[in-house]
């Protein structure tokens, strides 16, 4: 669903093709480019473009530091800097593999090696999934989700039947903040939000919430909760800081009482900005849990 690509900083050599790439990638493309090394950036700006056409070049500079909080994922991959950037990332892909790596070079070490000139939609490579049925389990979740997970610096969870704190519920937000938490260097995860209907007194939430082992089991996280009026929720969301997700089902485990495979759909980018804005942006949370 978010996958990430390596992409050589020499692909930026014009535009055109720096235009193309860079509208390609984002969380509604479900695609980001692995910040590799981790000045990937400011390589990018030593490469792109032509000493000889210097419009041109501050053109590409220009746009890539206008995107590069959208586009970009930090993984804290190794790399070293007495090698070139592709016998890093072939090195990196044995270890942990990309989805791709995009090249202007020459190279077949690894069978995801993907040509700059060759990108297109249909490339099996290339082409992303937008959505995808995934089993509603604690591993089924985890496999739509993991890359989303460790870039989130905040989550929001969006389910009105979180109020009634079933294991159902708890044992996917513990094991989901697990996963947020396991990321390798990057900015950590900070804040954790739970939005649901108010079907129970607020302050019967409370005491069985203090009394949930799966909630009492998170640590270094800060956990707000919110309710809402019945009739103001219905679908199931999970938003970070850089995009959105939107559960079919729930964002539950199935215990053999309901469908056994839920539906995920990334979210676009203006759907993710108004959600954040309907439910992080403009209420407060009724109770605070620092753990």
């Amino acid at each position: 669903m978010i996958k990430e690509f390596a992409v050589e900083p020499l692909c930026f050599s014009s535009w055109d093709r720096a235009r193309y790439l860079i509208e390609k990638f984002g969380y509604p493309q479900g695609r980001l480019i692995a910040r590799f090394p981790e000045n990937w950036t400011r390589v990018v700006k030593d490469s792109c473009g032509s000493p000889e056409r210097p419009r041109e070049r501050k053109k590409i500079i220009n746009f890539i530091h206008m995107h590069r909080k959208k586009i970009m994922y930090g993984s804290g991959r190794a790399y070293e800097d007495a090698e070139s950037w592709m016998e890093n990332a072939c090195r990196e892909d044995q270890i942990q593999p990309f989805h791709a790596v995009i090249t202007a070079s020459e190279s077949e070490c690894t069978e995801r090696i993907l040509n700059i000139d060759d990108l297109t939609e249909s490339n099996e490579l290339f082409a992303v999934e937008h959505d995808i049925s995934v089993e509603r389990s604690i591993p089924g979740f985890i496999s739509g989700l993991e890359l989303f997970l460790k870039d989130a610096v905040e989550l929001v969870f969006i389910d009105p039947y979180f109020n009634r704190l079933n294991n159902r519920h708890t044992r996917v937000l513990l094991e989901l903040v697990r996963v947020a938490q396991s990321r390798q260097g990057g900015v950590p995860l900070a804040r954790v939000a739970y939005h649901f209907n108010n079907a129970i007194p607020q302050e019967h939430f409370i005491q069985n919430l203090k009394q949930d082992r799966n909630i009492m089991r998170l640590n270094n996280i800060r956990l707000d909760f919110y309710m809402w009026p019945e009739e103001k929720l219905h679908n199931r969301y999970l938003l970070s800081n850089r995009g959105g997700i939107q559960f079919g089902t729930g964002l539950d485990i199935n215990e053999g009482t309901s469908t056994s495979e839920d539906r995920l759909n990334l979210l676009s980018a203006t759907s993710h900005e108004s959600l954040l804005n309907q439910f992080n942006r403009s209420v407060e949370p009724f109770f605070t849990l620092t753990l």
